[in-house]
């Protein structure tokens, strides 16, 4: 069957849900208005109404359904169909040059942002690390560690110092979509978006998280440095590095929370004793879109905002709209954070059917969300929020009056303090080279380099 010329340019570039997220820029939000009353002119709007028809149809009346595309065909001859690709065509380009600009302008003001905050803590670097030395690690000696997202930098600068090479920050550049996107595509046009291996996924925004790596000068650094990066500072996530650590895959683990019970449950199925000695101060926060007029909430109001009992922002100070919280998946390491500081929330197919499926399953979603979405909420933990997101238009909530910052976080004035651990097994001797490490970093020189990777040590 034939597909019109238009085909390519609907299935590349369908409308943004401008009324979901209210966060579009105006030059993006015209175009896609102009390009949307552009599909309802006669002899346009009778397509997209056959391709509704025939949606409708769909394994149930063969004959019915050619009859609809023979309609379409000949609509798509029209005059009218033909000018209205034209047109489209235009509007599309243009807007894709606006949305071009639009990440482009994300990138760069996150870059600025997250580049003073690393040159800040890089002026607190201690030069000579005699306890580092001492260790007597190298490549073949340093132990296997894994651990959560927002561990890494820790695991990386880490590395670094106690094997002598140079560290630096990455700023990754955003892909996809600034918007959420409601394709408005006409049902049969559906089958070559299929044979161009075309998905949301290409679509949605994805802004990649400030990570630290190795670097060096001369053959030797830069063989140090690869493996750092490959191996000694390559985190998985929270559940995965427990797993590892507990299944003997790894030896080290820098986790931003204790046990979850199903790791619990493994650990005794495995007769694996897991001992955690914290080495840092990390707290669970909130975030919002910049635009969100509302800056602190209390415990209870946020505890109503996520148990489904408040719905709306107007009540909160905030403007006329219905809240749409972020859930993060089980056994993620700011999920379990949540319960276990705040209070469980209710089932997660609950949630779902009461919040239009804001679920997010990776550490950098809610961050994807909310920079458009300016109804959204969600949370995260302060490191990640404040070194990695590469995210400058959301920011964090006061809870009960008092923002988090570090040095709330080390008083316990803010409300959601809680440890950083690195784990071990408890069956591991005490000059084993993950069990010297560990205790490294709980030492006074340990616990420079932890400030120094950002966060707040508990030695101050």
């Amino acid at each position: 069957m034939r597909y019109p010329t238009i085909l390519s340019l609907i299935v590349v570039l369908p409308l943004c849900a401008l009324a979901q997220t209210g966060g579009t820029p105006t030059e993006a939000q015209r175009i896609e208005a102009e390009m949307k009353k552009l599909q309802e002119e006669p002899g346009v709007k009778e397509v997209f109404d056959l391709s509704k028809k025939i949606t409708e149809l769909r394994g149930k009346s063969n004959q019915q359904e050619n009859e609809l595309y023979q309609q379409m065909d000949k609509l798509e001859q029209s005059d009218a169909y033909k000018q209205y690709a034209e047109k489209y065509n235009a509007l599309a380009a243009k807007l894709e040059a606006v949305s071009e600009a639009d990440r482009n302008k994300l990138k760069e003001a996150a870059r600025q942002l997250y580049q003073s905050r690393h040159e800040e803590l890089q002026k607190l670097a201690t030069r000579d690390l005699p306890g580092a030395r001492a260790l007597g690690l190298d490549v073949l000696s340093y132990p296997r560690v894994d651990g959560s997202t927002s561990t890494q930098p820790l695991a990386a600068i880490l590395a670094a110092r106690v094997l002598g090479v140079t560290y630096e920050w990455a700023y990754p550049e955003p892909s996809g979509w600034l918007y959420q996107r409601a394709p408005a595509i006409p049902e049969r046009f559906t089958f070559a978006a299929a044979a161009l291996d075309y998905s949301r996924a290409d679509l949605d925004l994805n802004i990649a998280a400030s990570r630290t790596y190795a670097t060096g000068k001369g053959a030797r650094d830069e063989r140090i440095a690869a493996m750092i990066n490959a191996v000694f500072a390559k985190n998985s996530n929270t559940h995965d590095a427990y797993v590892h650590l507990i299944e003997g895959s790894c030896d080290v683990n820098f986790t931003a929370r204790p046990p979850s019970p199903d790791e619990t449950k493994l650990a005794k199925e495995k007769n694996a004793e897991i001992e955690l000695i914290p080495i840092a101060t990390d707290a669970l926060v909130f975030i919002v879109n910049n635009d969100n007029p509302v800056k602190s909430l209390t415990t209870d109001q946020l505890k109503s905002i996520y148990q489904l009992n408040t719905t709306g922002w107007k009540a909160l100070g905030g403007n006329e709209g219905a809240i749409r919280p972020v859930l993060r998946e089980a056994n993620s390491g700011s999920r379990e954070l949540f319960d276990a500081l705040f209070f469980p929330t209710p089932t997660d197919e609950n949630y779902r059917r009461a919040t239009g499926s804001l679920y997010v399953g990776s550490m950098g979603g809610p961050y994807n969300v909310i920079t458009t979405d300016k109804m959204g909420i969600g949370y995260s933990v302060y490191y990640y929020e404040h070194f990695m997101a590469l995210s400058p238009y959301t920011r964090t909530l006061a809870v009960n009056g008092i923002e988090p910052n570090a040095e709330t976080l080390a008083s316990g004035k803010y409300p959601f303090a809680a440890p950083v651990y690195v784990a071990v097994r408890k069956s591991d001797a005490a000059d084993s080279p993950g069990r010297k490490l560990a205790g490294y970093l709980a030492s006074a020189e340990g616990q420079a380099i932890v400030r120094e990777s950002g966060y707040v040590p508990v030695k101050r």
